[in-house]
């Protein structure tokens, strides 16, 4: 799913149970005022409600799946076929 997807996808979220586990990340305040905005307007267009942790994690999930990606055509081991990223020998980013 590309971004754009995931975008149109939020807009019509589906419920689902994932497991998640809490963390702190440290944003300027530009980036959380923006998501804000964002999440607001997509709520509104959306009937549902969107938070900025939604988008925290629709970007990080766009990130890890383009990592990958990469990462697969440069040759890199230690990916898993699950979402998420293991790396091997090693290997540091």
């Amino acid at each position: 799913m590309d971004m754009k997807e995931m975008i149109l996808a939020r807009l019509q979220p589906s419920p689902g149970e994932e497991v998640y586990k809490q963390v702190t990340v440290n944003l300027p305040m530009e980036y959380l005022e923006t998501m804000g905005e964002i999440a607001k307007a997509m709520s509104q267009a959306s009937g549902s409600h969107v938070s900025r942790n939604m988008l925290i994690q629709d970007a990080i999930e766009a990130f890890i799946k383009e990592a990958e990606q990469t990462m697969s055509e440069l040759g890199l081991s230690g990916l898993d076929e699950e979402p998420g990223m293991t790396m091997t020998q090693g290997q540091s980013m």
